[in-house]
């Protein structure tokens, strides 16, 4: 299984060169569902044209919001593609499953949504950040919980509707 990207890649390249279209198309879609990023998105366009851009982000943004399970490379595929109602939508709707031990991808997570004026799925990540830090409880990290808090403290005024979440303020009485 460790190097089913590296087979994949390598056919693609076969297929590539002997012009079997049908076979790249094949090699990239399984791909592209495997992983959806950019270089797999271009990969499928290279088999079917940058003409289906469009039927192919919507047919994989369909797969993504039936598929109950969150996945943050492919909330970070809908934002990249500009779908930020359906990534907010999904990323909202499977919030219970945010691991907050995802730092690094979680943060650029917010940062995209952030401009995107999206502060309320922002501050859910940083949420579960701050979560995931104090469940550990080594306090050497707590300096990036404080920081967390901070950043919270800074976009709860521009978040109109918290729908069914606490607002910032009960979030922060519950700490």
């Amino acid at each position: 299984n460790y190097m089913v990207y590296d087979r994949d890649k390598l056919l693609f390249s076969i297929y590539q060169k002997t012009g079997d279209k049908e076979k790249m198309h094949e090699i990239a879609l399984k791909s592209l569902r495997s992983h959806r990023s950019e270089d797999n998105l271009k990969k499928l366009l290279e088999s079917v044209g940058e003409s289906e851009r469009g039927r192919i982000i919507e047919d994989e943004t369909g797969l993504v919001m039936k598929n109950d399970r969150l996945s943050l490379t492919d909330t970070d595929f809908l934002l990249e593609n500009g779908k930020t109602d359906e990534a907010e939508k999904y990323l909202v709707g499977r919030v219970d499953q945010l691991n907050g031990d995802n730092y690094v991808s979680l943060q650029g997570l917010s940062k995209k949504f952030e401009a995107e004026n999206r502060f309320l799925v922002s501050s859910l990540i940083h949420r579960a950040m701050i979560d995931s830090i104090l469940k550990r409880a080594l306090s050497k990290y707590y300096v990036y919980a404080v920081r967390y808090i901070k950043k919270l403290d800074a976009i709860a005024g521009k978040i109109d509707d918290w729908r069914n979440f606490p607002t910032h303020d009960m979030y922060k009485e519950e700490l």
